[in-house]
This record gives structure tokens, sequence and C-alpha cells, in this order.
């Protein structure tokens, strides 16, 4: 600061390539004798701001989560991030955005009612889009101010899932057991936490819990209250459980599985153990259960098919049976005793007394039969001379009764 006594007058030169702020005090008399009661003296305060030319700056691009509204400062656009202690853009205000979009409305600009804050809200993600950004120089935006218009780019970024915090051990809550001591729930073994004690979201955004659930709930249950947003755990013996949660974010619902357990708590007894064995592995207590039920399946269709197949033994059996004693009456009906040869047992008729044996004439085979004998009654007429109570030349004649010719004869 040069100052000029004789011409009152003092002038501020900031330094080059120096930008910021800095406060000069003045120390202001009336002049006159200092030893009069009318004399006094002032000390002035003055802050001084130095800041780039707007025109000359280069602005950065501008990030915004998908489906997220986020401020828009001169910071964000001017100062650079790579070093953050960097104060570039002190001094200079937002007073207008403009966006460049295309058919599809990538992101829009949002200007708070009443104040001079500015928000962009990203529509479309991982797409990127052109804009024009109007700052002042300034303690406030007003139009008697000028405006320096300068370009920059938008990018949508996709949304981020919610990551797991780190316990008191210092551990991620998704890596290994979490174990709690009996001194952190009540009597009734309840221990009622936070879902933002085991998670925080990237964005920023307010977590919901929606489930919960426990695949050991015979040793450590838990319940969701979507009202409070916590979870209840309820220890009842030693182990481990793996906890599974839904929690949702500003953008969607998504899926954790971490593990709490405990183990100064009694262990539980042989049932338990045994129960919660089954709620850890259903799916091969399942597969087991399938391997035996399908067995008796097997068991039982093997069972019917022979008890199936003796009934029809039995059934071709009396078949046999039934075919034999035809035959038979069948042998019975025959002209003639039986020879003492065994035809029946081959299948054969017997020889009509007088005729020579024809062991090709077989019941029902249709082979080797001799010409039968018009004036032979029977199943075999055998040889035409001989006798079998009627006369080797007779033949029957019609019935006298009038009905000739009936098939009934």
């Amino acid at each position: 600061v040069d100052l000029i006594q004789y011409e009152q007058t003092f002038t501020i030169a900031p330094l080059p390539n120096l930008y910021g702020k800095q406060t000069i005090r003045f120390t202001v008399s009336d002049g006159g004798n200092s030893s009069n009661s009318d004399s006094a003296q002032v000390v002035i305060t003055l802050e001084i701001q130095v800041t780039k030319n707007p025109a000359e700056m280069d602005t950065y691009s501008y990030h915004v989560y998908w489906k997220r509204t986020m401020p828009i400062t001169a910071r964000d656009l001017f100062d650079d991030p790579s070093t953050p202690d960097t104060d570039e853009s002190e001094g200079l205000l937002i007073a207008g955005i403009t966006i460049d979009n295309p058919t599809d409305k990538v992101a829009e600009e949002v200007k708070a009612s009443g104040t001079d804050e500015w928000f962009i809200r990203g529509l479309v993600n991982n797409k990127t889009v052109n804009g024009t950004v109007d700052v002042v120089v300034g303690t406030r935006v007003s139009d008697d101010l000028e405006r320096y218009t300068r370009p920059f780019t938008i990018t949508v970024d996709d949304n981020i899932k919610p990551y797991f915090r780190y316990n008191d051990n210092g551990v991620l809550y998704g890596d290994g057991v979490t174990y709690i001591p009996k001194g952190y729930f009540d009597e009734n073994g309840r221990w009622e936490v936070s879902i933002d004690t085991f998670f925080e979201d990237r964005e920023g955004d307010d977590l919901s819990l929606k489930s919960a659930s426990s695949n050991k709930s015979v040793l450590i249950d838990v319940t969701a209250n979507t009202q409070t947003n916590t979870l209840v755990f309820h220890f009842k013996n030693r182990g481990e459980t793996t906890i599974k949660v839904r929690i949702e974010d500003a953008v969607t619902t998504y899926s954790y599985t971490f593990q709490i357990g405990n183990n100064d708590l009694p262990d539980p007894n042989f049932f338990v153990g045994i129960i919660s064995h089954i709620q850890s592995n259903p799916t091969i207590y399942l597969i087991i259960a399938a391997a035996i039920l399908l067995l008796l399946i097997l068991l039982i269709i093997i069972i019917a098919a022979a008890r199936k197949k003796r009934k029809m033994r039995k059934e071709i059996e009396a078949l046999l049976v039934s075919e034999m004693e035809l035959e038979e009456q069948m042998l019975k009906l025959a002209a003639g005793p039986s020879s003492t040869f065994n035809y029946q047992s081959y299948g054969y008729l017997p020889p009509t007394q007088g005729a020579a044996p024809q062991p090709g004439f077989m019941l029902g085979s249709g082979q080797a039969a001799p010409a039968p004998n018009p004036n032979a009654i029977g199943l075999n007429p055998g040889n035409p001379q001989a006798q079998q109570g009627i006369a080797g030349n007779q033949q029957l004649l019609p019935p006298t009764d009038g009905m000739g010719g009936d098939d009934d004869l």
C-alpha cells in the first residue's frame, strides 16, 4: 500500500500471480492539535479480495450422480481438484447456468428460490453434456456487476452402491465375523443398532432399511425395524450366523451379507446344533431328503412290479390249467377209447379204432390231416372202414319231422 499523506490518498496494488484476501488497517486523524479535546484518531480496517480475471480462467468438468440433485459453486468449476488448497475461485459467484441438452435431457439446472445457490440434477447416467456458466466478482449477485461467461462440461456418473463401514476392531463388516460381546445387548439378549453403523453411502444419500434375515436364527436372530432404520439382533446361543439385509439409497435397492457372532454365551444343545446346521445348509438337506424320497418311490415301484409279475404268473398258470381241462374234455368227446400211448401229453387226439395213427395230425395243426370221412361222426373220422356204430357205406338220413336241413343236427 502506498500512502501519500499530502494528497490524502492511498493505492492498493496486488502482487503478481497472488490471489486471495488481505486485511489492511488505516489510522485516520482529524488533523489539528492532538492535545485538543476535540481531536481523535480512527482505525479503519479493510479486507481486500484479489481475484483472477474470470475471462482468463479455465473451468473444470463438473460431476453429478445419476438421479441426484447436487449443489454447484464457483469452486467446483474454477478450483483445480488436484490441488484442494488453492482458492482461485474466491470472490466469484455463479449468476446463471445454461445446459446445451440434446433431445434426451442429460442434466438440468435448478436455482434455489430467493438465493444465489444453483444445483445440477443428473437425468441420464454415464453421459456428458456441455454448458456455460455466468459468474460475477463480488459478495452477492446483482445486475450492476459485470458478468463473465465461461464454458464447462457436466458428466452424469452412475450410481455407486453403499459400502461397508469398519467395526470397532478396524475390520470391514463385510470381511470375516464380527463378534459382539454380551455386554452390548440387554438382559434379553437383544442389541438394536442403526443401519448407518454398518453402511455408508458415497453420494451422501440417506439409507433406508428394507429387510433383514439370519441363516441361523436358532443361534442369532435378526429383525428389521424399517421405521427407525435399525437392526434388532437377538443373541440366543454362542456361535456365528450370516446376516442378509436389503438397503435402499436414492436410486435402487441392494442386498448385502455379513457375519455376526458371539463367543461368550453358552453353547447350543445337540438339537439346536442340528437345527442350525439344517438352517445354514438347506440345499444339502433338501437333496438328501429328495434322494430318500426317490429311493422310497423306486422301492414301491419294484414291489408293485414284483406283485404284478406274480399275479400274471398265477393267471397264466390258471389259463394253462383251463386249457388242459378243455383239451381233456374235447378228448373225451372224441370217438373211441384212448390209446395206451399217451397222445395227450403231445397234444394228439387218440386214434379211431381200426385207423392207423397219424403222428402229424395234431389238434389245431392243420397239417398232414387225412381226408374226412363223410359217413363218420366225431372229431376224428379215421378209417372209413372202421366201425363206429354206423355201417361203412350208410349215411344219416334227415329227420322225418319236417326239420330237414336244420343246423342243430
